[in-house]
């Protein structure tokens, strides 16, 4: 991108940083909403969607954690155009857990009035484990600190704890 056209692109860096975020979380939520197939003549359990979905988040976060820093770190208290923006994607991210909860098929502790309500509760919780392993990624290894988050996402979803 030359200068010119990047100062034709944005009106300032708030505009380019909102571009870059966007543009980073959309990837993040693809690695959410892309489970592997199952084999022809198969289904995905519960547990399996579930799995696919936090290793393809968290792999996409391993691959590139700059971008990731981006989305989970660096936009918070930017501008209050960006803060709801932040909310806003938040808001998708919301959707992609009660929507992968809902092609398992049996996602029982999402299924009642507060159901949105308790999805933003791990959505919170599965960024908060994200951005600690971003800040320090030696002080626990990718697997576990997966693990931790399927075992959040599957005692409140499927109502069991492992």
């Amino acid at each position: 991108m030359t200068k010119r056209y990047f100062y034709e692109s944005f009106s300032d860096s708030e505009d380019l940083l909102k571009a870059v975020y966007t543009r980073a979380a959309a990837t993040l939520l693809d690695g959410i909403r892309a489970p592997l197939p199952a084999p022809p003549g198969t289904e995905m359990t519960a547990e399996e969607v579930l799995q696919q979905a936090l290793s393809n988040f968290f792999g996409t976060i391993a691959e590139d954690p700059r971008s990731a820093r981006i989305v989970l770190l660096e936009v918070l208290g930017v501008s209050a155009e960006v803060d709801a923006l932040y909310r806003q994607t938040t808001s998708v991210f919301v959707d992609a857990v009660l929507t992968v909860a809902e092609s398992a098929g049996r996602a029982n502790g999402l299924a009642g009035p507060n159901r949105r309500t308790l999805a933003v509760g791990l959505v919170g919780a599965v960024l908060m484990m994200t951005q600690q392993w971003l800040l320090d990624p030696t002080s626990e290894p990718l697997d576990s600190t997966i693990a931790g988050a399927h075992t959040i996402l599957g005692a409140v979803a499927f109502g069991r704890i492992e």
